[in-house]
């Protein structure tokens, strides 16, 4: 349901996990966002996949790997080029994001 009334206010939902209940989200509640921008939502899942993140800007992948507790690496300037972690492969604590922009 969440999703789907971020879509109608033409923001672009990130669902984290399959969990049943979000558990965090970013930006908080009542901040200002524009149309168009991304809304993180961290669901209680076990696991999490990560998602296609190819053309994101560097502070939308650190929301994301602060909000997955995984440590990251970023080199470069502009947006998302190349990254370690392929879509939709579960993120262990082990694991640590390596992002190239340009």
């Amino acid at each position: 349901d969440t999703e789907k009334n971020l879509k109608l206010l033409k923001l672009v939902p990130i669902v984290l996990g399959d969990g049943k209940y979000i558990v965090n989200q970013y930006p908080l509640k009542n901040e200002k966002v524009l149309v168009g921008d991304k809304v993180f939502l961290l669901t209680n899942s076990n696991t999490y996949k990560m998602p296609k993140i190819d053309g994101w800007s560097e502070s939308e992948v650190i929301t994301l790997c602060h909000l997955l507790n995984i440590p990251y690496s970023i080199n470069g300037y502009g947006v998302v080029k190349n990254y370690s972690i392929a879509p939709e492969t579960i993120i262990t604590p082990e694991d640590t994001l390596s992002i190239e922009l340009g």
